[in-house]
């Protein structure tokens, strides 16, 4: 039982400086280039109205950010990327949040109008997060609990405390 023990304790020792990655990034490295990525508000409201742009004005307050990008796009569509359903959107902004490998298509209508002469039935394209993508939501939660309710400054930030 000791030697077992003594196993265990060594094993858990190695893993404490195991970085998680998201696609092969770390998780500071792929939160600072959804950061980055800079969304048009315009877009948003031509494809979602302007429910989303509020959103993510008030997700963008709530980071401390200056503009809008594709990390407050993530994080006001978790839930619904999260479902069983997935989120129905225009290919515009959640293809390039496919880019990093946080979101997968769920579904495709495979048969277009022009063939069918019916109106199309829901988005032409549906999504949902990858396992990554939940991974990534998790670990940006966990960081965002720890701040207890100051929403001030992300505490993974370089140079912050």
């Amino acid at each position: 039982m000791a030697n077992e023990n003594a196993t265990l304790r060594e094993r858990l020792s190695n893993t404490r400086g195991v970085t998680a990655t998201f696609s092969g990034i770390a998780f500071e490295e792929m939160y600072q280039m959804l950061r980055d990525e800079v969304i048009d508000l315009r877009i948003v409201d031509e494809d979602f109205g302007n429910e989303m742009v509020s959103a993510l004005e008030a997700c963008k307050a709530m980071f401390d950010d200056s503009k809008p990008s594709l990390l407050h796009l993530l994080w006001v569509c978790r839930d619904a990327l999260a479902s069983e359903y997935g989120f129905g959107a225009q290919e515009k902004l959640f293809d390039r949040l496919r880019g990093f490998g946080l979101v997968e298509i769920k579904r495709q209508r495979m048969t277009p109008t022009y063939v069918t002469g019916l109106a199309p039935e829901g988005p032409a394209v549906t999504y949902g997060l990858t396992h990554d993508g939940r991974q990534f939501l998790l670990r940006l939660r966990l960081g965002l609990s720890r701040r207890a309710g100051s929403w001030g400054k992300i505490p993974w930030r370089r140079g912050t405390s």
